[in-house]
């Protein structure tokens, strides 16, 4: 199956419309089309009910005022007549009519320019509640009809008569306004709706412009060139950071690449080295008779090369095992003292010969997670490097410590020997690295990988290992796992090391 990745997404690089900066605008344009449409609803809406508000509350202020006028003139129907005139006159603008109906509904006064029969006067079930009410399309005059707003309720007289009264008022200064409102609104909106799209584009350019510095420079990322880098612009936003996290990227596969090449020259040098040797071992072993003690001298140097060989190999294969992260599968609880217990015995005897004591003045019984084998030869390869580099008559100390917060144990292995110096520490775990840059080893022994496998295996565990030295005092390696809480540890068969 082909890879998703071989049949990308063509992108267009020339078309204007499929520009980010483009798009955004639109989306601008949209949202801003959206906003003015629920701008200019809301206002017509919000202003029509307002003033329509005002209007009901000055009909029913003016029919209240009049009620009490009405009581006290009746059954004086000119005065009120003239009453009604009067108070019309105040509200000519408004277009305002009064209507007085007998118990009925038969109008019996109004003001002169009030229609009088263009609707029915619909009675109310109560006589003392105002009802508000619309009437469309109502003749006011011979020129014109209007629409109209109504206040209406009951009066009784002192004498028991009951009586029906409207005041009502033109509703097109009302319409008028909400027009006026709403056609200002338009053109506010029109303004905005051409200059909004340019300003929304200005906008989208420039919050794309760091997009456009990125592409401009991915292209031009070579394998070749590692120390190129996207630009960052501290703005802080999220393409700064997105710049910022992929330089680290590049960074680290920089750092990866660098220390892959310098891997495989080093591996190659080591390599050459011993297969030359055995290659000159059979060329003189073949350009002339040999005695037996020659052969056997000769291929003794060719078994030695091959067993170097051999070690070198199944070190990288180690090391190729731990960066391939499948370690963890056959991880298992185990006691970090008792890997100590039997890697000191198995050193001992070799210790002695070499004038070496190995010590152990703390064991706790620490448990970890991890592969008893590797943590082992973490242990030996430890074990083995102080020897290397102890004086005669010197000491090796290993402790394993349960730290006081009980997440984690802590592996200590310090020697008497000549210590390393401060500008060799920043490399000691670097593959192939001896000290002294030569890479031969008639000035170091070994290879360079042992301690270069231990922090390898360390990182496979999740965990640390760091190193302190003082010259002609001694070197300190600790290595610190985390620790296997207790009631898991209930639940599992500790695994055999």
């Amino acid at each position: 199956m082909p890879s998703a990745l071989a049949n990308p997404i063509p992108v267009s690089k020339n078309s204007l419309w499929g520009t980010l900066r483009v798009r955004l605008t639109l989306q601008y344009t949209l949202l801003l089309v959206l906003m003015l449409v629920v701008t200019l609803v809301a206002v017509r809406i919000v202003s029509y009910r307002t003033m329509l508000a005002d209007i009901d509350e000055r009909l029913s202020e003016d029919l209240v005022q009049m009620v009490p006028i009405i009581e006290t003139t009746y059954p004086d129907l000119n005065a009120i007549g003239t009453i009604f005139d009067r108070t019309a006159q105040a509200h000519n603008a408004h277009g305002m009519f009064i209507h007085l109906a007998d118990a009925r509904g038969n109008i019996i006064r109004s003001n002169s320019r009030a229609p009088l029969n263009e609707f029915p006067f619909t009675l109310l079930e109560s006589t003392d509640k105002i009802s508000i009410y619309t009437r469309y399309d109502v003749s006011l005059d011979a020129t014109h009809n209007d629409d109209v707003r109504i206040a209406k309720r009951g009066i009784t007289t002192p004498d028991g008569t009951l009586l029906w009264m409207r005041v009502g008022t033109s509703l097109h200064i009302l319409y008028a306004n909400v027009n006026q409102l709403t056609n200002t609104t338009l053109m506010v909106g029109g303004i905005m709706l051409l200059i909004g799209p340019l300003l929304g584009y200005i906008m989208a350019r420039r919050a794309t412009e760091p997009i456009a510095a990125i592409n401009r420079i991915v292209p031009t990322l070579q394998p070749r060139r590692l120390s190129d880098r996207l630009p960052t612009f501290q703005t802080g936003d999220e393409l700064d950071v997105l710049s910022g996290q992929i330089n680290e990227l590049l960074d680290r596969i920089a750092a990866y690449v660098d220390r892959n090449q310098t891997f495989t020259a080093n591996a190659a040098h080591e390599l050459r080295s011993p297969l030359a040797a055995i290659q000159n071992s059979v060329e003189v072993s073949l350009n002339d008779e040999r005695t037996v003690p020659e052969y056997q001298e000769i291929l003794e140097t060719v078994v030695s090369e091959c067993s170097q060989l051999r070690l070198l190999v199944n070190q990288l294969l180690l090391l190729a095992e731990n960066d391939s992260e499948t370690a963890q599968a056959s991880f298992e609880p185990v006691s970090l003292a008792e890997i100590v217990r039997r890697s000191v015995a198995m050193f001992r005897d070799t210790a002695e010969e070499r004038g070496v004591t190995l010590l152990t003045p703390r064991l706790d019984n620490g448990f970890v997670q991890g592969d008893p084998k590797r943590l082992r030869q973490v242990v030996n390869n430890l074990i083995d490097n102080g020897m290397k580099f102890n004086r005669p008559g010197g000491s090796i100390t290993l402790t394993v410590m349960q730290l006081p917060d009980d997440s984690t144990v802590q592996l200590r292995v310090s020697d008497t020997g000549r210590g390393i110096p401060a500008e060799d520490l920043p490399y000691l775990f670097d593959r192939f690295y001896r000290g002294d840059k030569s890479h031969s080893r008639e000035h170091t022994p070994g290879n360079g990988l042992g301690l270069s496998i231990c922090q390898s295996i360390i990182q496979s565990h999740q965990g640390r290992i760091e190193v302190t030295s003082t010259l002609d005092e001694g070197t300190i390696f600790d290595v610190k796992l985390k620790s296997i809480p207790a009631p898991v540890l209930l639940n599992r068969t500790v695994g055999a090391v």
